[in-house]
């Protein structure tokens, strides 16, 4: 993934790395041992977050100061908010069902944005931040949530279904 300035790229090959955009100067930042993959940059380019055994990890953008952000042992999918100061993700098991969380990354604290009991587990789904909202695709609905008035709208279905 590629920073916001366009000059640094993050990628994952088990272990952490960064590159210049032209494909140069590749460097490890993790080194421990586990497998950590999608890696991604927040829009102010100062950390990184990573999945490392489900959990979210985020450290500085030098590798410095790693730290885990969820405990939960399937968290997946950590996107960055406009702000960089929260990272949202989709959880299989958190609270028993699936749905999609924000956490803070300064302390740590996770909110529910999304809680749903339907049959999707690992099928595929997607989402975004954009401006005030974070859009949602799941197996076989569009959705925008309004983060400010905690509302979500549905704006397109499929004909197929989800159980």
């Amino acid at each position: 993934m590629i920073d916001a300035d366009g000059k640094r790229i993050v990628y994952a090959k088990g272990q952490i790395y960064v590159m210049d955009a032209d494909g140069r100067n590749s460097e490890q930042l993790t080194h421990d041992v586990g497998f950590k993959r999608m890696p991604s940059w927040p829009p102010d380019g100062r950390s990184i977050a990573y999945l490392a055994n489900h959990r979210i990890w985020v450290m500085d953008s030098n590798g410095k100061n790693e730290r885990r952000l969820t405990n939960i042992n399937s968290d997946e999918h950590p996107t960055w908010s406009p702000d960089s100061e929260s990272i949202a993700f989709h959880s299989i098991v958190r609270d028993f069902v699936w749905g999609i969380y924000v956490v803070d990354v300064t302390s740590g604290a996770v909110d529910t944005l999304l809680r749903t009991c339907l049959k999707i587990r690992k099928r595929s789904r997607f989402w975004s931040f954009v401006e005030n909202f974070l859009m949602l695709l799941l197996l076989s609905a569009v959705c925008l949530w309004d983060l400010y008035q905690d509302l979500l709208w549905e704006l397109y279905r499929t004909r197929y279904s989800l159980t």
